[in-house]
């Protein structure tokens, strides 16, 4: 800093005429400019003309009074200030001849002519022609998207939708009914071994008896009940079909009682996933229950409401989540091995109807299942639960079936209670 205040003195140090030369010169020099404010006079210095203020001359003025760094904070701002007005002030004001006018008013109205509403569109899409072009893509995977839900919906179930039927709830015996005599369980019914009845003869019926339990396997005891059993295997291999009334009724039937819903969901979506499927299309989850695995949903939304709402309700809590239906599928899976097994023919014998046994022993796995999933088990000892519990059905299915009647035969009287002690008060 000495050394720049000493260079500066004596650049400042000059004789008496020098001096009075360089004023003579400044002094023939002063240019009146219209912006007195900002530049009104110039110095020279070294043969280069340079452009001051007077604000700027001052600070230079102040700065050789300064101490060397106070000069040097002062000379920072002001050089600061100088660039700052650089950005927004010309240095030198344009010389505005009328030929330069006149060329400034035509490209004005070149511009006018441009943003006319007319061409204000154009001009619009020119500009953002890259933007429409970065999202292309975009727009063409919404719109394949957009057109594939709505081909989805239109080719599934077409006519089936326009239906007053199809806004009906199904109850299973209705669709027992249905079953027993269409074309698709007769197709199905010829992939299916079934046993015939070997008549009601005694001593042919007590060597039946005596050669089934001594290798532990006991007979249905009568020809019905082999037909219902077949029936069973075969309602397994008919796969859901969206253009089949019944089959779509049976599936909105279960979402309607489940959620409490007064009308039916689209035929494919996330709703099916919130309930426990896989995947948008539940068809997908039906691989080799069929619709046999819904026929028992059903008959446990009708059965015991009550324990189904439960079993959903911890389905959807995040501690003890799990998929609802996939698991109600794989009870079905359950209860069909214990068929392979011979595991319902006694239950079948004294319910008189295979139907109602394998339906109740299916209520009395998924009661199993709650009772032991709400001691603290979570989605990732599934395959551990699921395992024991085929295992205990195997073994010990008729105690299942108590312990389920008991449990539905005590809510029954409690809410028996209920209705009784309100028509008491009312």
């Amino acid at each position: 800093c000495r050394e720049k205040k000493k260079k500066m003195d004596d650049e400042f140090d000059l004789n008496e005429e020098e001096e009075e030369e360089i004023r003579r010169q400044q002094e023939g020099q002063l240019v009146t400019n219209k912006n007195n404010d900002e530049f009104d006079e110039f110095d020279v210095d070294d043969e280069q003309i340079t452009y001051f203020d007077k604000n700027e001359k001052k600070s230079i003025e102040e700065e050789q009074t300064l101490n060397p760094l106070e000069a040097l904070k002062a000379q920072y701002n002001t050089q600061k200030q100088n660039e700052e007005k650089t950005e927004t002030t010309p240095l030198v004001q344009e010389n505005k001849t009328p030929m330069n006018q006149q060329l400034e008013l035509k490209e004005l109205e070149e511009e006018e002519e441009i943003l006319t509403p007319s061409n204000i569109s154009t001009k619009v899409l020119i500009k953002d022609e890259e933007q429409l072009l970065t999202n292309k893509k975009q727009d063409i995977w919404d719109l394949a998207n957009q057109e594939t839900i709505a081909r989805e919906q239109t080719t599934t179930g077409v006519g089936v939708g326009k239906k007053p039927e199809i806004q009906k709830i199904i109850r299973l015996e209705e669709l027992y009914t249905y079953l027993n005599g269409a074309a698709e369980t007769r197709e199905a019914m010829t992939k299916v071994e079934t046993v015939q009845h070997s008549g009601f003869h005694p001593v042919l019926r007590l060597f039946q008896f005596i050669s089934c339990y001594s290798i532990g396997t006991p007979l249905l005891s009568n020809q019905t009940l082999e037909d219902q059993k077949a029936y069973v295997f075969a309602f397994c291999k008919i796969k859901l079909d969206w253009e089949n009334v019944k089959h779509v009724r049976l599936l909105f039937s279960i979402y309607r009682r489940l959620m409490d819903e007064t009308s039916n969901p689209p035929m494919k979506g996330s709703h099916w996933e919130y309930i426990g499927f896989q995947r948008p299309n539940p068809e997908t989850d039906l691989r080799d229950g069929g619709i046999f695995g819904l026929m028992q949903l059903l008959y446990f939304l009708e059965k015991d409401k009550r324990l189904v709402n439960r079993i959903f309700k911890m389905a959807l809590e995040k501690v003890s989540e799990f998929p609802f239906a996939i698991v109600g599928l794989n009870m079905t899976q359950i209860v069909l091995h214990c068929i392979r097994k011979g595991k319902l023919q006694t239950i079948a014998n004294k319910f008189n109807s295979f139907f109602e046994a394998v339906n109740v022993a299916y209520c009395a796995v998924f009661y199993d299942f709650y009772e032991t999933w709400k001691g603290g088990k979570e989605i990732h000892q599934y395959g551990y639960v699921k395992k024991e519990l085929q295992a205990k059905a195997l073994s010990k299915m008729d105690k299942m079936i108590k312990e389920y009647q008991l449990n539905l035969a005590s809510y029954n009287k409690q809410m028996k209670d209920i209705e009784n002690k309100e028509k008491i008060n009312f």
